[in-house]
C-alpha cells in the first residue's frame, strides 16, 4: 500500500527502483553526477513521500554517502541536522521563484563539491523534486554550458536556459512536463541573461503567476 501512495504521489516524475534492494524512490538522475528527487520523509509522510532510511540505503550503495551532498530548497520544512554528512538548505517558497541572489551561491557551492572529486555527487531536492529543484538544476547547467567548469561538463545539447530546461524534463519526468511554473522557468532566462551580460532585469515581483 504504501509503494502504491508513493507511486501515485509521484505521478509523472521518472522513479529510480532496484528490487532486489527493494528500493523504490522518486528520484532521477539529471546527470551521472546530479540527482533530482522528492523531499526525504520519516514518519507518516514516508509512507507516500520518500522514505528517509530507504534514501539513505540508496545514497550508501550507489555513491557511499560520504560522497553525496544534499541540496534542501524547501522553506516549509527540513530534516534533522545530521541526517546527510553533507547537506546545505537553500530554502525558498513552492511555486516560486528563489530570491536571483541565491543563485549564484548556489551554483558555486555546486561547482566546489562537484569539483572536488570526480565521485562526488549531488542530491537537490524540494517537496516534489520537479519546480524548485528543475529552476536550480536547469540554472546549473546553462551555466556549464556557458562558463565552463574544471572537472563538470554540461550535459551534450545543452547551450542554455531552453535546452538546460528541456534537458532537466526529460530527465525527471515521462511526459517531459518539468519546470511549469512561469516565474520559475523566467528565472532561468534571467540568470542566461546574467552569465551571458553580466546584467539581468529585476521583476517588480518574484511570485508565482
Amino acid at each position: 500500500m504504501a509503494a502504491w501512495a508513493r507511486q501515485f504521489v509521484s505521478q509523472k516524475k521518472k522513479r529510480w527502483v532496484n528490487a532486489e534492494e527493494n528500493i523504490d524512490l522518486d528520484l532521477s538522475y539529471i546527470t551521472d553526477r546530479i540527482i533530482a528527487m522528492g523531499f526525504p520523509s520519516e514518519g507518516a509522510a514516508g509512507l507516500y513521500r520518500n522514505p528517509m532510511p530507504m534514501v539513505l540505503k540508496f545514497m550508501k550503495l550507489q555513491h557511499g554517502l560520504d560522497n553525496v551532498k544534499v541540496y534542501n530548497l524547501c522553506s516549509e520544512r527540513a530534516y534533522a541536522t545530521g541526517a546527510f554528512p553533507h547537506a546545505l538548505r537553500v530554502p525558498f517558497d513552492d511555486h516560486n521563484p528563489c530570491a536571483f541572489e541565491q543563485l549564484a551561491p548556489f551554483c558555486d557551492d555546486l561547482d566546489r563539491w562537484l569539483g572536488g572529486h570526480p565521485k562526488r555527487v549531488a542530491a537537490i531536492h524540494c517537496k516534489a523534486g520537479k519546480g524548485r529543484t528543475g529552476l536550480v538544476c536547469a540554472a546549473y547547467l546553462a551555466r556549464l554550458a556557458l562558463r565552463p567548469s574544471a572537472g563538470v561538463d554540461a550535459p551534450d545539447g545543452v547551450v542554455g536556459a531552453t535546452t538546460a530546461l528541456a534537458h532537466f524534463a526529460a530527465s525527471r519526468t515521462e511526459d517531459g512536463k518539468g519546470v511549469t511554473i512561469p516565474s520559475q522557468i523566467r528565472w532561468v532566462h534571467y540568470w542566461e541573461r546574467y552569465l551571458r551580460t553580466g546584467a539581468y532585469r529585476r521583476p517588480a515581483a518574484a511570485r508565482a503567476i
